[in-house]
C-alpha cells in the first residue's frame, strides 16, 4: 500500500455481535485486507496514543484495489470514538452490528468473566460498568441506562448515510443477505453467492478461552513483537487454529445461570435501548444513519489506489 495514511472501512461493534465472524469471512474475500490484528482499538482510549505510523504499519500488506477494514468492537464503548474517526478520515464508512440489549449483556458479562481474572457479579457489571485493561490502557465501559441510545445516536449524527446499522439477528436468520449488503454499502464486488462461506466455527456466542491466553493477547510488548518478527500468513493461520479450537467440541450455554429476576432487571434497565433498537430495524434490518432503509445500492468505495 502506497499512502502512508491507511483509510479502511470501520466496523465498530457492538462487543459480542458477530464482529469475529465478519473479520474471519470478510478477510477471506479477495478485495478485503484486515490485518492480523483483529482488534486495533486505535480510535479508542485502548490504544489511542499510537501514532498514525504504527496504525497504517498494520495494514502495510494491502493490495492496491483492495479495501482495508478496522474491526474493533471497543470503538461502541468509547464515546469519543465516532469524533476521533471522522476527524481522521471525513470519508469513512463505518458499519454497526447491533444486538438486542438483554441477550448482549448476558454474552459480554460472560465474555469478560473468561478473560479477566477478576472477579466481579453481574449486578456489580450492570450497575457500576466495567474497567476494560488492554496493553497498560484502560477503557471504561458505561453501562447504564440509555447507553446504548446515546451511542448509537452519536454514530448517526456523525456519519450520516456514511454509516450502515445492521440488526444482529441477520446473523442466524440470513447471513449470506448479511454479507450481501456489506458488499454493496462498501463496494466490494459480489464474493459470497458464488462462493459461500463458513460460518460454524465461528458464530458461537460461548465460545472456549482461557485467561492465560487472553492476559497474554493484552499485553502490548508480546503483542507488538508478535506482529513485528511473524510473518502475516503465520499469525492468521493460528489465529483460525484457535477460532476451530474455541467451539470444536464445545456446547455451553451463556444464558445457563441466569435467573428470571436478573432478566427483569435487565429489560427494565435496558428499556429505552430495546425500543430504540426496534425502531430503528421496524423496516427493515440493514439502515443508514439517515434512519432510511437500506437496500443494497452500491454507495461508492473504499478501495486502496
Amino acid at each position: 500500500m502506497k499512502d502512508s495514511k491507511v483509510q479502511p472501512c470501520i466496523v465498530a461493534g457492538m462487543p459480542r455481535a458477530s464482529t469475529t465472524f465478519l473479520y474471519h469471512t470478510l478477510g477471506s474475500h479477495p478485495e478485503v485486507f484486515v490485518p492480523s490484528r483483529k482488534e486495533t482499538d486505535f480510535f479508542c482510549d485502548l490504544n489511542a496514543n499510537r501514532s498514525e505510523a504504527w496504525y497504517s504499519a498494520l495494514y502495510k500488506g494491502c493490495k492496491q484495489g483492495q479495501v482495508p477494514f478496522d474491526m474493533s468492537p471497543h470503538y461502541f464503548m468509547d464515546p469519543l470514538s465516532p469524533e476521533r474517526i471522522m476527524a481522521y478520515n471525513p470519508n469513512v464508512k463505518v458499519i454497526l452490528m447491533l444486538r438486542d440489549p438483554v441477550s448482549w449483556a448476558k454474552s459480554y458479562y460472560v465474555h469478560l468473566r473468561k478473560i479477566f481474572f477478576r472477579k466481579f457479579s453481574f449486578e456489580q457489571f450492570i450497575e457500576e460498568g466495567f474497567d476494560f485493561t488492554k496493553e497498560g490502557n484502560s477503557l471504561y465501559f458505561d453501562l447504564s441506562e440509555g447507553f446504548i441510545e446515546r451511542q448509537l445516536k452519536s454514530y448517526k449524527d456523525t456519519f450520516g448515510d456514511h454509516l450502515l446499522c445492521c440488526d444482529f439477528e441477520q446473523v442466524k436468520k440470513n447471513p449470506k443477505s448479511l454479507l450481501a449488503t456489506i458488499e454493496s454499502f462498501v463496494g466490494l464486488s459480489p464474493y459470497f453467492e458464488e462462493h459461500g462461506f463458513s460460518n460454524d466455527k465461528i458464530m458461537s456466542s460461548d465460545r472456549r478461552s482461557t485467561k492465560l491466553l487472553n492476559y497474554l493477547k493484552r499485553q502490548r510488548v508480546l503483542v507488538d513483537s508478535v506482529q513485528k518478527y511473524m510473518p502475516k500468513v503465520a499469525i492468521d493461520g493460528f489465529q483460525s487454529f484457535l477460532a476451530l479450537w474455541a467451539v470444536r467440541g464445545y456446547e455451553g450455554d451463556y444464558t445457563n445461570g441466569f435467573t428470571e429476576q436478573q432478566d427483569a432487571l435487565l429489560r427494565k434497565r435496558y428499556n429505552r435501548d430495546i425500543k430504540c433498537l426496534e425502531e430503528l430495524f421496524k423496516d427493515g434490518p440493514f439502515v443508514l444513519g439517515s434512519g432510511n432503509s437500506y437496500g443494497g445500492v452500491c454507495q461508492g468505495r473504499c478501495r486502496v489506489h
